[in-house]
């Protein structure tokens, strides 16, 4: 954890007033570690949402009472999506000095909310409307 000052909040004798505080690695050779952990779990989720697009491409001509393979293959694609985007995230946020500003943070957050929140989203609507729809 460490204490950065924020240099333009300065009071009339010239001391910094203001500070925020944010967590940096203190060893590059584990930040390394981890991101390459993170890296290959995203690998690992790209490969599995392929091999469920395959199944539900597979599963497309059953009977239309248990059919739901186009709602998933739909739920796939976003997913695959959302995958990309979350891949990118840390390139997109992540400032040229390699130091995650308070700013960088703040979007690296929101990033990941709205990632999150549309897969939700995606899974629960695209499940149960169809559902609801045809018990109506």
């Amino acid at each position: 954890y460490v204490q950065v000052p924020i240099e333009t909040s300065r009071d009339r004798f010239g001391r910094i007033t203001s500070s925020y505080g944010i967590c940096r690695w203190k060893n590059d050779e584990r930040k390394e570690f981890w991101q390459a952990c993170i890296y290959l779990l995203q690998v690992f989720e790209f490969i599995t949402i392929l091999i469920l697009t395959y199944y539900a491409y597979r599963c497309r001509k059953i009977s239309t009472e248990y059919n739901e393979s186009t709602w998933i293959g739909l739920i796939l694609w976003i997913d695959l999506q959302l995958t990309g985007m979350s891949t990118l995230l840390p390139i997109l946020v992540t400032s040229e000095e390699d130091n995650f500003l308070k700013s960088d943070a703040e979007s690296y957050l929101t990033g990941w909310s709205v990632i999150i929140f549309f897969f939700c989203i995606s899974v629960l609507l695209l499940l149960f409307v169809p559902k609801m729809i045809a018990l109506w």
